[in-house]
C-alpha cells in the first residue's frame, strides 16, 4: 500500500491518485513488494531534513529514506518514505522541460 501525504498548501496542486498510482506502477517495475510513504511538501521542510540527516544545509528535489522492516502490526514489509519538494520538482520541470 502506498501511504500518500500531501502537506495542505500543495494540495490543490498534486492529485493524490496520481502520487499514489505512480508509485505502485514504480515498485511493480522493480518488483517490489511493500508498503511506502509518499510525502509532497516545500522546500523548508525537504531543507530541514537534508539538514538534519545528510547534514547538508539546501533543500534537495528527494529524499528517500529506507526502512525494509516488518510492520509488528499488519506483518506487511515497510519499504521506507520519500520526501518530494513540490518547489524543486516544478522547477525541474521547466529546467528540463518535461512535464510536473
Amino acid at each position: 500500500m502506498i501511504f500518500t501525504q500531501i502537506r495542505p498548501y500543495y494540495r490543490n496542486k498534486v492529485s493524490p491518485d496520481l502520487v499514489t498510482q505512480t508509485a505502485g506502477q514504480v515498485l511493480s517495475v522493480m518488483d517490489l513488494e511493500g508498503d511506502a510513504t509518499i510525502v509532497i511538501t516545500g522546500n523548508k521542510e525537504v531543507h530541514e531534513l537534508n539538514l538534519s540527516f545528510r547534514n547538508i544545509d539546501a533543500p534537495t528535489d528527494v529524499l528517500s529514506f529506507s526502512q525494509e522492516v516488518n510492520d509488528p502490526v499488519s506483518g506487511e514489509k515497510y519499504l521506507g518514505d520519500i520526501v518530494i519538494s513540490y518547489q524543486k520538482a516544478v522547477n525541474q520541470s521547466r529546467t528540463e522541460a518535461h512535464s510536473l
